[in-house]
C-alpha cells in the first residue's frame, strides 16, 4: 500500500512538472515570467497576464467539494492581503470522476458553505468572517479565480507537452523523449532552488537550457524511462556518426570505488575502437584521450599494465620512470607507425593539453554521483549514468 501511495505521490509531482512545462512553452511572449513554487506551484507574470495556478492530480479519487477547499482557502487568505491587485486565481485538478457535483454556475451561498467553511475540533470556522471580508469581497474574489476540476489526464498532458517541445525546438520524433526529460529535470531543479527569483524563468531561458549541448539528468527523471532506451537516447544524440570527423576528443570517465580493471579494458578497447583511425590512408589520424577519474595510484599502474600486457599500445606523457608530465608527449600524432591507440590522461592535466591543441576538441563526461570538470570554452557533453557498463551500451 505504501509503496503504490508513494508512486501515486511521485506522479503528481511529474504531473505538476508537466503542466508547468507546458505553461512555460504555451507563452506567447518569450520574456513572460514562470515562477516556480511561487503563491501556487506554477506562478506567470508578464505584460498581459498575472496568474497563479494549484496544480492537483487525483486521478484515482473522486471529486469533492472538501478535496480542493483548502487551496481555496488558501488562495481567499492571500487575496485578502491583495484586493486591489489584477491577480487571477487558478486551481487546475483532474479527477477520476464526480465533477458533477461542481455546478456549472457557482452562488455566493453555495461558495461560502462548501469553500470557505470548515469544521476543527468541533469549532466551525467561517473563514470569510475570520478575514473581515464582505459578501462583494468574496464576490470579487469568485470573479478572480477559475476552478477547473476537469484538468487534462497524465498521459494527454504529458502527450502535449511533447508536441509542444516538437514544435518549439524543432526536434525530431527519435529526440524528443530525450528532451522531454531534461524538461523535467531542468524545472524540477529549478523547484528546489531557495529564492523566488532562482524559481523564476522564462520561455527563452528555458529553451536556452533545453538547447545548451549537455544533458544533465538525475536519477528521478532517468527513471521515467528504462535504461535501454536512455542509453539510445543519449547515443543517437551523440554517438551516432558514420563518418567521424578527425577530431580530438577527451572521454572523462568517473569511476566507483574498487572498480574491476577488466570493465575498464574493456571500456578502453570500445572507445579506441569507435573513435580512432589510424591506418596509412588516412590523411588525419587520431585516437581519443580517456581520463579515469577516482583510480588511485595503484589501480591506474595495475590498469596500464594489463593494457600493456595485451598489447595495447598508448601513452600516458611520461616518457620514462620519474619523468613530469609532457603535453608536448601526449599530444603527439597518433598514426599507423606509433599504433598509438589510446592516451591516458590525468584530470588535472586536461587545462592544458587543451591549450596545446590547435584541432577541433570534443569533451564527453560520464558521471556516476557528480561532475567532476566544467569548460564552457569547448564542446562539452556531460551525460548521466548509473553504472559504468552504461557507456558501452552508449557509445
Amino acid at each position: 500500500m505504501k509503496k503504490r501511495q508513494a508512486n501515486d505521490t511521485i506522479k503528481g509531482y511529474f504531473y505538476q512538472f508537466n503542466k508547468t512545462i507546458y505553461e512555460i512553452l504555451s507563452q506567447s511572449n518569450q520574456t513572460t515570467k514562470i515562477i516556480v513554487e511561487g503563491i501556487e506551484d506554477i506562478d506567470i507574470k508578464g505584460e498581459n497576464i498575472n496568474n497563479t495556478i494549484q496544480c492537483k492530480y487525483y486521478s484515482k479519487q473522486s471529486y469533492n467539494h472538501s478535496v480542493i477547499k483548502e487551496a481555496i482557502i488558501y488562495m481567499l487568505k492571500h487575496f485578502s492581503n491583495n484586493k486591489s491587485s489584477n491577480l487571477r486565481y487558478k486551481i487546475y485538478a483532474n479527477f477520476k470522476d464526480g465533477q458533477s457535483k461542481l455546478p456549472s454556475s457557482i452562488q455566493l451561498n453555495f461558495f461560502k458553505d462548501n469553500f470557505l467553511t470548515y469544521k476543527e475540533k468541533g469549532t466551525i470556522h467561517k473563514v470569510y468572517e475570520e478575514l473581515n471580508l464582505t459578501d462583494n469581497d468574496i464576490e470579487e474574489f469568485m470573479k478572480k479565480i477559475d476552478i477547473d476540476i476537469n484538468a487534462t489526464d497524465y498521459d494527454t498532458l504529458e502527450a502535449n507537452v511533447i508536441e509542444l517541445l516538437k514544435k518549439e525546438l524543432n526536434i525530431s520524433d527519435e529526440l524528443v523523449d530525450l528532451y522531454f526529460l531534461k524538461a523535467g529535470s531542468i524545472v524540477k531543479n529549478i523547484a528546489i532552488q531557495e529564492t523566488e527569483d532562482k524559481r523564476t524563468i522564462t520561455k527563452k531561458q528555458f529553451i536556452n537550457l533545453l538547447m545548451d549541448i549537455n544533458i544533465i539528468l538525475d536519477k528521478w527523471y532517468i527513471s521515467k524511462v528504462n535504461k535501454e532506451k536512455y542509453c539510445s537516447l543519449i547515443r543517437k544524440k551523440y554517438f551516432s556518426e558514420h563518418n567521424i570527423s578527425p577530431y580530438e576528443r577527451f572521454f572523462i570517465i568517473e569511476c566507483y570505488e574498487n572498480t574491476p580493471i577488466s570493465t575498464l579494458k574493456k571500456i578502453a578497447n570500445v572507445i579506441s575502437n569507435k573513435w580512432s583511425k589510424l591506418s596509412k590512408r588516412t590523411p588525419q589520424p587520431f585516437c581519443p584521450y580517456i581520463i579515469f577519474s577516482n583510480l588511485n595510484e595503484n589501480e591506474l599502474v595495475s590498469l596500464k599494465q594489463s593494457l600493456h600486457n595485451d598489447h595495447f599500445k598508448f601513452i600516458d606523457g611520461y616518457d620514462f620512470r620519474g619523468a613530469k608530465f609532457s603535453v608536448e608527449s601526449i599530444t603527439q600524432e597518433a598514426n599507423y607507425k606509433n599504433e598509438i591507440q589510446i592516451k591516458i590522461l590525468d584530470i588535472k592535466e586536461i587545462d592544458n593539453v587543451l591549450k596545446k591543441i590547435n584541432k577541433t576538441k570534443e569533451i564527453y563526461q560520464f558521471y556516476i554521483n557528480k561532475k567532476i570538470y566544467d569548460n564552457k570554452n569547448e564542446h562539452h557533453v556531460v551525460i548521466k549514468i548509473d553504472e559504468l557498463d552504461d557507456i558501452l551500451n552508449i557509445i
